[in-house]
């Protein structure tokens, strides 16, 4: 477990809060954003936890974004938010909080708050959630577990309904605050802790270790023969573990499969796109950012012509525009769709309508995952019968066996432990994938569900 969740915090570090290619529709609500940078946090395993960040797609109606993919016009959409005519919300308000790092060394992931704040005016002006203003609280965890425990002692005094969408490095002194509390986290962005992946209060969204299955079936099923995978040397072990899971379930590639690694600091990889390109037809690069980048400019250097996959926001639209020949006909696996798809009509609409702070990666997984959640929490709050507190939200939340989400799979809320071994609150193990045509992200609008893969190990 402890690798597995190094690994997850690795790729998380670098997906959630490494990309400055996204800028926003103009205006300046929600928290200040805080681009950060390389966060400095160990390398990136390029998506064993099918944590993505943003690929810098383009938003409707004005919100900035590069990936060139064609949006559709207009606010129509199937966000499952309130329509536009619920009239103006009245009582008192139904508290949430957020927390993520922002004032952080470790690297920020500020499209929390903003996509915050944009959903709180967004449903505010539809007539609030159950006909009662929202009212999103802001915390800062600071990437330290006791400003997170802060945070969570902050909620309970403030007696919100639940966490709404969370990010910490740590949450292990917050968690069992919450706990005591019974105030339930939904939706949340990134789980690295143990105590995230095990608390029964935590309902997670987005999917762990699934990636590498999902990478192997896709190349499979696009007709790749001989195919690569390259990981930085810290998690190779452990990832290739996965990745031979995967080879022997879908009986593909067990005797062709050539894996290779990469120090965790760019540098000169031509000796190691050497080895990945040696007899190979498509390259599953699972690294981060930068390293992603320094790997196609050694893969270039020896002449490599290799179909290449990647995950969401690692292999983001700057590199594509850096690498337009070794990144055309690229697959790129999303733990949510690209902003560009037609289930964030409206959440495009809501960033044109109300802004959002400049250089807000838009199509990060903190933002898009920020969204969901906040939808669903809208969603479980309309089915409770009787009073809004935090334990009618947990318990109405525990009785959903079969909740659509907005975004495509269908999440059971009600199980004690999600399908996924050693990692009980792992709800969800579907990824879905976006094609790069002429330097666009088109969505494909399939996903791929790792659930029997990944039980089968």
């Amino acid at each position: 477990m402890l690798i597995a969740v190094l690994a997850a915090l690795s790729l998380i570090a670098a997906a959630c809060g490494d990309d400055d290619d996204d800028t926003s529709a103009g205006g300046d609500d929600g928290a200040a954003a805080d681009d950060g940078g390389d966060d400095g946090a160990a390398g990136d395993d390029g998506g064993d936890d099918g944590a993505a960040a943003d690929d810098g797609a383009a938003a409707d109606d004005g919100a900035a974004g590069d990936d060139g993919a064609a949006a559709d016009d207009g606010a129509a959409g199937d966000d499952g938010a309130a329509g536009d005519d619920g009239g103006e919300p009245s009582g008192e308000p139904i508290k949430v909080m957020s927390i993520t790092p922002v004032e952080t060394t470790l690297g920020p992931s500020p499209e929390i708050f903003a996509y915050a704040g944009v959903y709180e005016q967004y449903i505010n002006d539809r007539g609030g959630v159950a006909g009662r203003p929202l009212e999103v609280i802001t915390c800062d965890g600071r990437g330290d577990p006791n400003e997170a425990a802060a945070c969570a002692r902050e909620a309970v005094n403030e007696g919100v309904v639940a966490i709404v969408s969370h990010f910490e490095y740590d949450m292990s002194v917050a968690i069992p605050i919450l706990e005591e509390a019974g105030i339930a986290l939904i939706g949340s962005c990134c789980p690295v802790t143990p105590a995230e992946f095990s608390s029964p209060n935590n309902f997670i969204f987005g999917s762990t270790n699934t990636m590498q299955h999902a990478a192997i079936k896709r190349m499979a099923d696009d007709g790749c023969e001989s195919p690569a995978i390259v990981y930085l040397e810290l998690f190779t072990d452990y990832l290739t573990g996965l990745a031979n899971q995967a080879t022997s379930y879908y009986g593909v590639f067990e005797d062709n499969l050539i894996i290779t690694s990469v120090p965790g600091d760019p540098g000169d990889f031509s000796a190691q796109a050497a080895v990945a390109s040696d007899g190979t037809d498509c390259i599953w690069v699972s690294l981060g950012k930068d390293p992603f980048a320094a790997f196609l400019a050694g893969l270039r250097t020896v002449g490599g012509d290799q179909r290449i996959y990647g995950s969401q926001g690692n292999l983001d639209p700057s590199i594509v525009e850096e690498y337009p020949d070794l990144t055309e006909g690229a697959v790129v696996l999303n733990a949510y769709p690209n902003l560009v798809d037609g289930v964030w009509d409206e959440t495009r609409a809501a960033i044109d309508e109300y802004g959002v702070p400049e250089d807000t990666r838009l199509n990060s997984l903190a933002g898009l995952s920020t969204w969901a959640a906040y939808v669903a929490f809208t969603d479980i709050v309309e089915m409770i019968d009787g009073e809004i507190t935090a334990d009618s939200f947990l318990e109405t939340l525990r009785q959903q066996d079969a909740y659509q989400s907005m975004w495509g799979p269908v999440i059971d809320f009600s199980v004690a432990e999600g399908p996924m071994p050693g990692f009980p609150r792992v709800l969800v193990l579907e990824v879905t994938f976006d094609l790069i045509e002429d330097g666009e992200f088109v969505p494909t609008g399939e996903f791929l569900d790792s659930t029997e893969a990944v039980q089968a190990g």
